[in-house]
């Protein structure tokens, strides 16, 4: 099953709390992120092998391998799947920044309550490449609307300047730098860039920010959620593990996929600010509760410490493998 499994990712071996990879790796950069990841999780007392993809989506359907598990989000509850959890340092690949180093969970705080409620423009915003058709509503909207929405298309990998076909005849938008958003410079020497600050920095000044279904979006949630500001989510299919404990219009307002209803969201938030300035606070008080460091390693030392109870097979390292930890 791992082999067949291997042509479709990454193998990974954890042996006597030595963690091993096979030395083909198509995501050096990817791979580095979660190799830092891994450093955090209590791995000393697990032995087991598995399979991970550094691809954008998964790809292996379960009614073909269906004792494969992977450990990562997933977007269909056919697969069969261990939700991952956030990285912290997984980051969009629109915006480039270095920083040094600090937690997350400073950085969230610190920025969010920089900036009041009362403070906030009252305008809904999102920045991010064209990954997801469904954000061609709110692109489109924001054009129509500019008074109620500020939408707009960043490059992505494959961007096509020719034609401005990933951003709908636009030129890119521009990517707004911390420096940009903050007088505080003695701040900067504290900062990593983590996977918040082009969503962080970028957004924590309006009242109402837009998530959408995707990869990038599917960890970016939690640091929109400690932003304060009520959390507009669009499509369901990715998920992570602590999805499953947030309600809409609790700590988020959820949005139809067919988007036909953004105009009358948006309208009804400007009405009820009272409402949406709660959703927004429990929002932020859901993750800085349930969401700190303890509880995501207490998250994969369950998760681990179960999987490693169904390994009915005596692992062998395999001699090709490199040590990473």
């Amino acid at each position: 099953m791992l082999l067949a499994a291997s042509a479709h990712g990454v193998r990974y071996q954890l042996i006597g709390g030595r963690l091993f990879r096979q030395p083909q790796c198509p995501f050096e950069a990817r791979a580095a992120k979660r190799i830092e990841w891994a450093h955090r999780k209590p791995i000393a007392f697990f032995r087991g092998s598995r399979t991970n993809t550094l691809r954008d989506r998964l790809i292996l359907l379960s009614r073909r391998l269906p004792n494969l598990i992977d450990a990562k989000y997933t977007k269909n509850q056919a697969w069969s799947v261990i939700f991952r959890t956030l990285l912290v340092s997984n980051q969009p690949a629109s915006c480039l920044l270095k920083t040094t180093a600090v937690t997350s969970r400073f950085l969230n705080i610190w920025a969010a309550k920089r900036i009041e409620w009362a403070h906030r423009k009252p305008i809904a915003f999102f920045r991010g490449s064209r990954t997801n058709t469904l954000r061609d509503r709110l692109i489109l909207l924001s054009r129509r609307l500019p008074n109620l929405i500020d939408a707009k298309y960043t490059k992505n990998q494959a961007w096509r300047k020719r034609y401005f076909q990933d951003t709908l005849g636009e030129q890119p938008a521009s990517e707004l730098s911390f420096e940009d958003h903050c007088s505080y410079k003695s701040v900067f020497k504290y900062m990593d860039l983590l996977g918040l600050l082009i969503v962080l920095l970028n957004v924590v000044v309006e009242m109402y920010l837009f998530n959408f279904a995707g990869v990038a979006a599917s960890f970016r949630l939690r640091h929109l959620l400690l932003c304060g500001s009520p959390v507009f989510n669009v499509g369901h299919q990715w998920i992570e593990f602590f999805y499953g404990a947030l309600y809409p219009w609790i700590h988020f307002v959820e949005v139809a996929e067919e988007m036909n209803n953004v105009e009358e969201l948006l309208r009804f938030a400007h009405e009820h600010d009272d409402i949406m300035h709660r959703i927004g606070t429990r929002g932020r008080a859901f993750v800085e509760s349930h969401l700190r460091m303890e509880d995501v390693l207490c998250y994969w030392r369950q998760l681990l410490t179960q999987y490693s109870r169904l390994i009915t097979y005596r692992i062998r390292r395999v001699p090709s493998f490199k040590r990473i930890i």
